[in-house]
């Protein structure tokens, strides 16, 4: 529900933001007030709606469209660069160390706390208009409506009623002015619109552009006030008492003020401006309603699959694997016994087991995750393959699943529909059985750092050092606006290498001794591609630790990143 109405909120604030800033560029001149109003609220409002809408309109059989399927998640979405008959195993089942900030979580806290800070303010101030109705005097002597307490600074209004400060005692001609422009608020509903905007407000609360239709919103309703004002008295009267009344306060975002300081030098020079011209205002009308329209039918123009477009885009997902969720928890009885048996010889410890798609990974495994010791490994019959589905086809949370080609389409498919899909993709991943003990996190800060030297054998990244140097040469992007003459035949730069993918205290070694203009941006490339390395280790390059005295040990080492590559 809180994802929902926070995608839907940045949604609205892209629509709004380009609508506001068109009826702003349209309209900040015109002196038509009550029709300004009116596109404000309906900007927001069409804003707020245009997510929603969907019109469908059918899709060819030669344009499918690239989807996901939303309920299925993979297991891991990190690809190290493998030979190919690792990829499809290591797809799936490598882990990593590299920590996962889980952004799309982090935002919607953010909104949550956000909304829920807004909300709270804008109840405080609706609890403090209901003190002072319930606690507050009625000057009854002035105006049935009117309400008076020590604390209200300045003469305002909202809903029905009209807040003077305590003690006050205006001349009956200033009264007048004040209760002729605030009767205006609230015969013209301008309170129903601050309501509204502040809802709006709390919904929006991070972008600003809600805050500037705000004040654009009252400012609005000020005009619309001092245009009534001035149908009965003239403009020097009306200015004379709005400068004997002001006061130099905040205003309320709910409340309506008679006259702010911050406000009034605004307002006396819109009440001198001359309406504007009809012509003028129709133009600037039918250019708003032509892009809201554009960017209506831009977001609600939405390709209408039929069933079996739907059906090929599931298929061709479970075609590729996406079953993997049904079985890689599930035993067969045999191998549910011996992993068992060795949790019962390793008490205390963390045993473990995955399926691989190729025997090769043990390798892998054994050379890059020092922090796992196999204790089993087993191809799997054909029969244990089929025993190992039927497990997963008893699953009762199977009967509660739908598959769908994207969040949109209407059609949804239960597991019966792709049986076959699982089946071959078990046959597929399934063939062979790994258990494992998951060795406890060592603190790595306490171990020495031995130099290259000091080493029987060096650390080497998956696929060798070489390679790694020169795939890093390769994937970097140089900025077109630097000679690459200027550059060093390397870059060098120093790590310790921890093991798998656990690297620290990388740095640059490279120094440039030229004195050129280009020198801050060859230092700027040389940050960006130490990151570069930085991340490509942690995602996809694990490392063997060194070798000393038969020990794996930490080791610092150079790398040099060959510029003629780039």
């Amino acid at each position: 529900m809180l994802t929902d109405l926070f995608i839907w909120s940045l949604k609205v604030s892209l629509f709004f933001t380009l609508i506001y800033g068109s009826y702003w560029l349209l309209f900040r001149n015109n002196t038509r007030f009550q029709f300004r109003r009116t596109v404000l609220l309906l900007s927001l409002v069409i804003a707020s709606v245009i997510p929603l809408l969907k019109i469908e309109i059918p899709i060819s059989e030669q344009h499918p469209l690239h989807v996901s399927i939303p309920e299925i998640q993979p297991l891991s979405n990190q690809k190290p660069a493998l030979d190919p008959p690792f990829e499809n195993t290591i797809v799936e089942l490598a882990p990593t160390t590299k920590s996962t900030i889980y952004w799309p979580e982090i935002l919607i806290t953010i909104y949550a706390i956000g909304l829920l800070a807004s909300l709270t303010l804008m109840l405080i101030e609706l609890f403090r208009l209901a003190y002072w109705y319930y606690m507050g005097a009625r000057r009854r002597d002035i105006q049935s409506n009117v309400i008076t307490h020590k604390n209200i600074k300045y003469p305002f209004s909202f809903w029905k009623w009209i807040f003077v400060p305590q003690g006050t005692d205006y001349d009956q001609e200033i009264w007048d002015i004040i209760e002729k422009h605030e009767s205006a608020h609230l015969t013209q509903g301008h309170s129903l619109d601050m309501v509204f905007c502040g809802i709006s407000q709390c919904l929006l609360w991070y972008n600003p552009i809600i805050h500037l239709f705000q004040k654009e919103l009252k400012g609005n309703h000020e005009a619309l006030a001092d245009r009534h004002v001035l149908k009965f008295t003239d403009f020097n009267t009306y200015a004379k008492a709005l400068l004997s009344v002001s006061v130099n306060a905040n205003a309320m975002s709910l409340g309506h003020s008679f006259a702010l300081v911050s406000t009034l030098s605004k307002r006396l020079k819109i009440m001198k401006r001359k309406k504007t011209r009809f012509a003028k205002t129709v133009s600037s009308t039918l250019f708003l309603v032509l892009l809201t329209l554009t960017i209506g039918s831009i977001n609600a123009l939405h390709g209408q699959e039929t069933e079996e477009q739907a059906r090929a885009k599931v298929a061709e997902k479970m075609s590729r694997g996406a079953f993997s969720f049904l079985y890689f928890n599930k035993l067969t009885v045999k191998h549910e016994k011996i992993l068992n048996k060795l949790k019962a010889d390793n008490p205390g410890k963390v045993i473990s087991f995955r399926y691989l798609a190729n025997d090769r990974y043990q390798e892998y495994l054994a050379a890059y995750q020092p922090d796992q010791e196999t204790l089993f490994f087993d191809r799997l019959t054909e029969s244990e393959q089929e025993e190992i589905f039927r497990i997963a086809k008893q699953d009762t949370t199977l009967k509660n699943i739908t598959f769908k080609s994207d969040l949109t389409s209407k059609y949804s498919f239960g597991f019966d529909d792709f049986v076959k899909f699982g089946e071959e993709a078990v046959k597929t991943k399934n063939k062979y059985i790994v258990m494992y003990e998951s060795l406890p996190k060592k603190m790595i800060s306490d171990q020495p750092i031995y130099e290259a030297s000091q080493v029987d054998k060096l650390p080497e990244p998956i696929g060798g050092l070489l390679n790694f140097e020169k795939s890093i040469a390769l994937d970097a992007e140089l900025p077109k606006d630097i000679d690459k003459t200027l550059l060093p035949k390397t870059i060098d730069y120093v790590l310790v290498v921890n093991g798998g993918n656990n690297i620290s205290e990388l740095n640059l070694i490279t120094d440039i001794k030229e004195d050129n203009e280009e020198i801050d941006k060859i230092y700027k490339f040389m940050g960006t591609l130490h990151n570069e390395i930085l991340e490509k280790i942690r995602a996809y390059y694990p490392w063997k630790r060194g070798i000393k005295d038969g020990k794996e040990v930490r080791v610092r080492i150079k790398i040099a990143i060959p510029t003629r590559y780039m």
